[in-house]
This record gives C-alpha cells, sequence and structure tokens, in this order.
C-alpha cells in the first residue's frame, strides 16, 4: 500500500500539486486542504467538498493509475529526481 501512495504522490508532485502525507498512521495523502485522498489511492478514494477540484484530481488520478500499469510512471517520475 505504500509503494501506491508513493506513486500517486510522486504523480501529484510531478503535476505541481501541493500534496502532503497526513493522518495519525500518515496513511491519507492531502492536496492543499481542499482534498483527502485515502488508501488504497486510487480516484474513487477521493473526499472532497469542491467539486471541480475532486473531478481534476481524480482525472490525473486515472491517469497515473493507466501509466503505472504501462510501466512508465515510475521511470519518468524517479527520472526527475521527485
Amino acid at each position: 500500500m505504500k509503494q501506491r501512495q508513493n506513486i500517486v504522490r510522486m504523480w501529484l508532485l510531478k503535476n505541481r500539486l501541493p500534496v502532503e502525507i497526513t493522518g495519525a498512521n500518515e496513511e491519507f495523502l492531502t492536496i492543499a486542504d481542499a482534498l483527502v485522498i485515502q488508501p488504497p489511492y486510487g480516484a474513487g478514494n477521493c473526499v472532497s467538498t469542491n467539486e471541480i477540484i475532486l473531478g481534476k484530481i481524480q482525472g490525473l488520478i486515472k491517469t497515473c493509475l493507466l501509466t503505472s500499469k504501462n510501466g512508465r510512471l515510475l521511470s519518468e517520475v524517479y527520472k526527475v529526481g521527485l
């Protein structure tokens, strides 16, 4: 689960979003106090009251997970040194 959290976090950072790891057990990803991503860090695990932000982040996560399944995400993210 930690690896998937890292993949999603790196993808969001690559897309210049202010993502932080939060929660008592560091299990949540939080973006600018406007959205929380809960385990298992999929598009359906996003919680926000702002539907515009919710839709945009869900789209990014879907892209991230599709890209990582093709094997390209990890090399791209780590190449930029995030």
